[in-house]
């Protein structure tokens, strides 16, 4: 229980995001194969991305971003799974990625906004 405490208590500074939740990481690891652990003070995990059935890195943090982006891109490339962080809360890129010219392409997933629901027309029943 000690572990879960942890990664809670960490999870609770930060907005909340369905993936990156404790029972989430857990009840959708389908494969038993989910992996998490701390990278520069920053929660890294390893998922499955269910619609390749394959792996991939995204972490929730704001310490020493740049290194964090740099060191999960190279150990996906090593290990074989897909080469882009996904799922990283916006707020792991704020205020730090507002400049041009940056050495990342950070774009919004579409797929990602399936929670927004607009509470005026799910009240119209369309």
């Amino acid at each position: 229980m000690r572990g879960r405490a942890t990664l809670e208590a960490f999870v609770r500074q930060f907005p909340p995001y369905s993936q990156l939740g404790f029972t989430s990481l857990f009840a959708y690891d389908i494969a038993d194969d989910t992996e998490i652990c701390w990278l520069h003070g920053n929660l890294v995990v390893r998922l499955l991305e269910f619609n390749e059935m394959r792996h991939f890195y995204s972490f929730l943090g704001t310490s020493r971003v740049a290194e964090t982006i740099e060191q999960l891109l190279a150990q996906a490339e090593k290990a074989g799974i897909i080469t882009e962080l996904l799922i990283v809360p916006e707020v792991c890129l704020q205020p730090s990625w507002t400049q041009p010219n940056q050495q990342f392409v950070i774009r919004e997933d579409r797929a990602c906004f399936d929670y927004i629901l607009s509470a005026e027309t799910l009240s119209q029943l369309d």
